[in-house]
């Protein structure tokens, strides 16, 4: 695995949910996430996996900045508070930007905190959800909101529209 692709794909994919937040100024609370994190290196050798979660997670930490400067309160989601990639993204961001607080948790999925109104949740997407098993088969996130709306329909339409094939990353807005 080439470490700068893997980053410069990862950083592009930040810079989508930089763009997105921007997009909708009207949404005060962004909502990131991790899940699938394990799933997405699962396939890899245990010293890769290493290298691409410590990417990942400075990558993160930068978009969290990004986010913070314009104005949002920034949160994650997880399993529980105790995540292993989110404690390790909030150590990459206290060494990164020692004069921001970590990012908190702010409930699992499903959970109460999803009816607030103002939420950007940006999370990567799952060509396995997009592409219609219902979700059946995917246990992150999305594939709770693919089961319970018609996320996944929606990111179908708008990948055919807007990029013209689909893809296997998107942001939730």
């Amino acid at each position: 695995m080439e470490e700068e692709p893997f980053r410069a794909y990862i950083r592009a994919s930040m810079d989508i949910y930089a763009r997105c937040s921007e997009e909708h100024p009207e949404r005060d609370l962004c909502v990131l996430s991790a899940f699938g994190m394990k799933a997405f290196l699962h396939g890899l050798p245990e010293d890769e996996r290493t290298l691409l979660r410590h990417i990942i997670a400075e990558e993160m930490s930068d978009l969290v900045s990004t986010l913070r400067a314009q104005g949002k309160d920034v949160r994650f989601t997880a399993g529980d508070r105790n995540d292993p990639y989110w404690e390790l993204i909030n150590e990459k961001h206290k060494a990164q930007h020692e004069d921001q607080e970590s990012v908190p948790f702010i409930g699992s999925v499903p959970g109460k905190w999803m009816l607030q109104r103002g939420i950007l949740m940006l999370n990567p997407g799952d060509q396995k959800s997009l592409l219609g098993n219902k979700c059946n088969l995917d246990d992150s996130g999305e594939g709770f909101n693919g089961r319970n709306s018609a996320m996944n329909f929606v990111h179908f339409l708008i990948a055919v529209a807007l990029i013209g094939s689909l893809r296997t990353s998107s942001s939730v807005c």
